[in-house]
């Protein structure tokens, strides 16, 4: 049973539906603007994630070469300690055979030192009684020569 609507009823109801679907025409728009609003939210808000994403695998790439650098850095300047370590190691062990050999070069120089020093003394020695000996030599024939003039001399007088 329906119930018949008057004309004006009727038209009322045609603008109350009108009115009723303008009204979900523009719900619905603004509802799509809405929705295309955060779906540019969501995709802006991607990128940014994105890019920031990018910003921080790039730091972290940054920072791993940056930290293997150091760690090579630090390895090479071990080695170069441990290089030089081994280096002065070397080099004090040949000062000390150096030493040893100059102190050993120093004792035997000492000894013939001491030696000449003593065969010089034996010499002197010897060449003072050899000049003694040359001297009391020199005045005997000195006196044999005075001698043999005074005989000579004498003798060519007569």
């Amino acid at each position: 049973m329906k119930k018949k609507l008057n004309w004006t009823s009727e038209k009322r109801y045609i603008t109350y539906k009108n009115i009723l679907i303008f009204q979900l025409a523009q719900a619905e728009e603004a509802q799509r603007e809405l929705l295309n609003y955060v779906k540019s939210l969501q995709r802006q808000e991607n990128q940014e994630f994105l890019q920031m994403r990018e910003i921080l695998q790039e730091k972290l790439t940054e920072d791993q070469a940056t930290a293997l650098k150091e760690r090579e850095r630090a390895k090479t300047l071990f080695h170069e300690v441990v290089r030089l370590g081994e280096q002065q190691e070397r080099s004090n062990e040949m000062i000390q055979n150096l030493n040893l050999t100059l102190e050993t070069k120093l004792q035997a120089l000492e000894a013939k030192y001491l030696v000449a020093e003593r065969a010089l003394s034996t010499i002197t020695q010897k060449g003072e009684v050899g000049l003694n000996n040359l001297t009391e030599w020199n005045d005997k024939m000195e006196k044999k020569v005075l001698s043999l003039e005074s005989n000579l001399y004498a003798l060519t007088v007569y």
